[in-house]
C-alpha cells in the first residue's frame, strides 16, 4: 500500500510539475459552467453579510487595499476609486472562479471600463465588459488563494456580482493516467507476492 501512495505521489507531482499555472479563460458562462463538477456554488450578494462568505464547503473573505467593501444589497464593490478589491481564498479548494466582474460609478452605474483579475496562480486577465451580465471565468491547474480587482481608471469603482467557484471536472485523459498507473502498480504488487 506504500508503494501505491508514493507512486501516485510521484504521478501527481509529475502532473503538476509539467503544468502551467495560469487559468484557463471563459467568456461564456454556459461553457465555464458545464466544466465544473456538481457542487459549484453562486454568492448573488443579495444579503448584506461582507466581509466573510462561507457556503457549499468554500470559504474567502473580501477586502479592498485602502477603505471598506461596498455591499450594494446586489453586488459588492469598493468605496475608493483607487484601490483594488481582493477576495482571500480561506478553505484552499479554489480551482475554478467566476463571475460578473465589472466597473461602475459614484451612482452605482455600470461604465464600459477596462477591470483587471488577477489570480495567485499569475494569470492576469484585462478586458473591457459590455454589461454588468458579462461573464468572465478562470480554472486553474494550482488551488487559488487570491483574486484581485483593479479598475484600470481613477474615478470607476471595481465591482463584481453573481460570483461562482467550484471544482473543475478532471479531464478524462488525466483520469485514464492515473487509474492506468494505479493498475501497473496493484499488478507490479501482486506479482512480487505471488
Amino acid at each position: 500500500m506504500k508503494a501505491i501512495s508514493l507512486c501516485l505521489a510521484a504521478l501527481f507531482g509529475i502532473l503538476s510539475a509539467g503544468a502551467a499555472h495560469s487559468a484557463t479563460v471563459f467568456a461564456d458562462k454556459t461553457a465555464f459552467l458545464s466544466s465544473l463538477a456538481d457542487g459549484a456554488y453562486t454568492e448573488t450578494f443579495s444579503a448584506t453579510n461582507p466581509p466573510t462568505y462561507l457556503l457549499g464547503g468554500f470559504g474567502y473573505t473580501a477586502s479592498v487595499s485602502s477603505g471598506t467593501i461596498y455591499d450594494s444589497g446586489t453586488f459588492i464593490g469598493n468605496f475608493n476609486s483607487t484601490a483594488s478589491m481582493t477576495l482571500t481564498f480561506t478553505t484552499g479548494n479554489f480551482y475554478a472562479v467566476g463571475g460578473n466582474f465589472f466597473v461602475t460609478d459614484t451612482n452605482d452605474v455600470f461604465v464600459a471600463n477596462p477591470i483587471t483579475v488577477t489570480l495567485s496562480d499569475g494569470t492576469t486577465d484585462t478586458f473591457t465588459p459590455g454589461s454588468v451580465n458579462a461573464f468572465r471565468g478562470y480554472i486553474s491547474t494550482v488551488p487559488l488563494t487570491t483574486l484581485t480587482l483593479s479598475a484600470t481608471s481613477n474615478g470607476f469603482f471595481n465591482t463584481m456580482d453573481n460570483f461562482v467557484v467550484g471544482a473543475p471536472i478532471p479531464e478524462p485523459a488525466v483520469t485514464g493516467l492515473l487509474l492506468g498507473s494505479l493498475g501497473l502498480v496493484i499488478r507490479r504488487n501482486r506479482r512480487r507476492k505471488a
